[in-house]
């Protein structure tokens, strides 16, 4: 299971609006963000590599908007120190997010966040940021005995949690492009490591490794670890042609691949039509689901991050395609037509009536494997949605917790009489407010299917949250 949770927090804001609301003036300050990276001792850490993303959010009118303030990258000086200058005009009002990541040869990639309050009462200057000493794990990914050697091979490395520092995140998450022969180097903290290898035209493999420290290390040196040679798996490549319902080629569309394991997803690929609407995924096996899809993360990683593959215009509605691919041979071919669409509409208010403008919600339908939500809405300053999906699936609405006029709500639910209004769609509740409403299969568009916010201290199962967040992650592609 995938839980890449610093990733969740880092897009966090992947649905807010990147735009200057028009018309609006205020005050705004210069500013300067310096910084100290040290190491679990307090000494300074020279040479660092310091990446710095800065922005701020508003509210306006309900839609949340996002200005981005600068991007910066890095190397700590004989200090540890460091420092940006910030070229866009900070706003005085808004609320401001400043993320960092750093590592040394020594240590292994951290990430940071410093909020509104820190940033503003402190001008820009924050506190020391400590890095921790890692393990260099190496390797080299092959290609089969008598095949070429692979195109673009990367490799990712997960660690769920850090056995010398028990105050360590949750999960650690690195992904890096090996050069052209093949091999890599990235330094990762001790414990449990999933890692995750490949490459173009060849099926990912997952390997669990042992991360550990041996013995006395020399002071200035780091430990390392051999993984050797790494060979891939063929797999099974699916390709084939999407095409409109007129008949015309779907060109510029994103289709995308799932493989499932034991229950839980396992790699996902993309690869994005032509002009003739052909395309061709990385390989995969087992059960595996194919769609079309807005946006998703691609096999490439460019400049230390995953290449996000978008369709191109307004997206077309296919039917997502269920395979088993044990047994298909090297290659198989896939037509994907575009299917008989249906939409979902309606608003989301607070419990008085008041639009929810620029709630988000995440949106898709069930699956034998469990819900698969590949799309994320946001209501307008009417608090209005509107959902299309292929004629036939059991819709999956997520509703993210909102703040309206002040008020924070947790959850939305739909009430007792919208629920009546729609016995097609949702099965029958006695519950005043249905919490967790069942969805039939979607069998025609239907119209006022509003969501009510409430507020609800209510947890939910960490395990499914997180799984389902890493996916989306993917699928999304913000």
């Amino acid at each position: 299971m995938k839980a890449i949770f610093y990733v969740v927090v880092l897009l966090g804001l992947a649905n807010c609006h990147f735009a200057v609301a028009q018309g609006q003036t205020e005050q705004q300050s210069d500013w300067k963000l310096s910084g100290q990276i040290v190491n679990s001792e307090g000494s300074p850490i020279k040479d660092a590599a310091v990446n710095a993303r800065f922005s701020c959010s508003r509210n306006d009118g309900g839609i949340v908007d996002r200005i981005e303030l600068g991007e910066w990258k890095a190397e700590t000086d004989s200090n540890g120190k460091f420092h940006f200058d910030v070229a866009n005009a900070v706003p005085d009002n808004g609320e401001l997010n400043l993320q960092v990541w750093a590592q040394s040869e020594l240590h292994y990639n951290r990430y940071f966040f410093v909020g509104d309050k820190d940033l503003r009462s402190n001008d820009g200057t924050l506190d020391p940021m400590e890095l921790r000493r890692g393990v260099l794990v190496s390797g080299q990914v092959a290609a089969p005995p008598g095949k070429d050697q692979p195109l673009n091979p990367t490799v990712e490395m997960m660690l769920r949690r850090s056995a010398v520092r028990q105050d360590e995140a949750s999960s650690f998450f690195k992904e890096i492009a090996c050069d052209q022969k093949g091999n890599f180097k990235l330094i990762v903290p001790e414990g449990t490591g999933e890692l995750t290898i490949a490459a173009q035209n060849y099926r990912s493999t997952n390997l669990e490794r042992e991360i550990k420290i041996a013995g006395e290390v020399e002071t200035g040196k780091i430990p390392q670890l051999d993984l050797g040679k790494l060979t891939l798996d063929e797999g099974v490549t699916v390709f084939g042609t999407a095409t409109l319902e007129n008949g015309d080629p779907a060109s510029g569309v994103v289709v995308g691949i799932i493989e499932w394991k034991d229950g839980d997803y396992g790699a996902v690929g993309s690869a994005k039509t032509d002009q003739h609407g052909k395309f061709q995924l990385p390989p995969r096996s087992g059960k595996c689901s194919i769609l079309v899809l807005k946006a998703c993360r691609s096999q490439r990683i460019i400049d230390g991050s995953r290449e996000v593959l978008k369709t191109d215009g307004e997206l077309p509605v296919f039917d997502s395609v269920e395979l088993e691919l044990d047994g298909k041979g090297r290659k198989f071919e896939l037509s994907l037509k575009e299917a008989e669409s249906v939409s979902l509409a309606g608003k989301v208010q607070d419990p008085f009536g008041n639009p929810a403008a620029g709630s988000t919600i995440e949106f898709g339908w069930e699956t034998e494997h469990g819900n698969l939500e590949v799309d994320f809405l946001t209501t307008d300053k009417q608090g209005r949605y509107i959902a299309r999906m292929a004629k036939g699936r059991k819709p999956v609405f997520r509703l993210h917790p909102r703040t309206v006029n002040g008020k924070y709500f947790s959850e939305a639910v739909l009430t007792k009489a919208i629920a009546q209004k729609h016995p097609d769609l949702i099965t029958k509740s006695s519950a005043p407010f249905v919490k967790d409403p069942k969805f039939k299969s979607a069998n025609s568009s239907t119209e006022n299917l509003n969501w009510t916010l409430m507020d609800d201290s209510r947890t939910y199962s960490s395990s499914v949250r997180k799984a389902g967040d890493a996916l989306r992650w993917w699928l999304i592609g913000e």
